[in-house]
């Protein structure tokens, strides 16, 4: 199964996180790989306002190792049945998890993150990175 990655885990790869790394390989199989969805991509580029023009250049090539996903309108549409949902609840999201879950629900991918919050989505599958 293919997995889309959080922001943070993007990052501790980036870093080489071996325990991410290695967690991410165990989860893939030959024929999936990771995915990047469109708030996740946002935010690490974001974060790369201030490096060196070389560390920049690494860092976009390594995004461009992976798949990126699109926003679609069916990502609005989860997206939003998910805060209506989940607000409802007393529970509050930010947009950009509300886009980067509803991407990962629309192309039943698994979902890999750092943040604990992740886990009240019923509706995803969700790899928690300790």
């Amino acid at each position: 199964m293919d997995i889309a990655l959080d922001t943070s885990i993007i990052v501790e790869i980036e870093r080489e996180n071996q325990h991410c790394i290695n967690l991410l390989n165990r989860c893939l199989d030959e024929k999936s790989r990771p995915i990047v969805p469109f708030f996740s991509y946002f935010e690490f580029m974001e974060g790369m306002g201030g490096r060196p023009t070389n560390r920049k250049a690494q860092a976009i090539n390594f995004l461009k190792s992976m798949r990126f996903i699109p926003p679609s309108k069916k990502t609005a549409r989860f997206s939003l049945d998910l805060k209506r949902k989940y607000e409802a609840d007393g529970e509050v999201f930010s947009l950009p998890d509300l886009i980067n879950a509803g991407q990962a629900i629309e192309h039943n991918l698994a979902f890999m993150t750092s943040d604990k919050q992740f886990l009240k989505i019923k509706e995803l599958k969700t790899i928690l990175v300790p």
